[in-house]
């Protein structure tokens, strides 16, 4: 993926109120992981495990009633997120 295109989904998913940004990081989503570094607009959350990650976003989003994205390293790990 290009970091163009990685700019690209950040901006789309603040237009749509995403303010939180749950982040596992790992080779795959590099360019995710750089992009956010540099970025001010999101509150970053780096959690290590993707299996869990879908329940801390769940209660992160009805603790501020916003959506919040969860950025994962492999179509396994959003499978998961199910």
């Amino acid at each position: 993926m290009s970091a163009e295109l990685g700019v690209s989904v950040l901006t789309a998913l603040k237009s749509c109120g995403v303010r939180d940004i749950l982040i596992c990081p790992g080779a795959r989503n590099a360019v995710f992981v750089d992009a956010l570094t540099a970025n001010t607009d999101f509150n970053v959350i780096w959690h290590f495990e993707e299996r869990s990650a879908g329940f801390f976003a769940v209660g992160r989003s009805a603790a501020t009633d916003r959506p919040v994205a969860v950025i994962t390293t492999s179509g396994t790990a959003a499978g998961e997120l199910l």
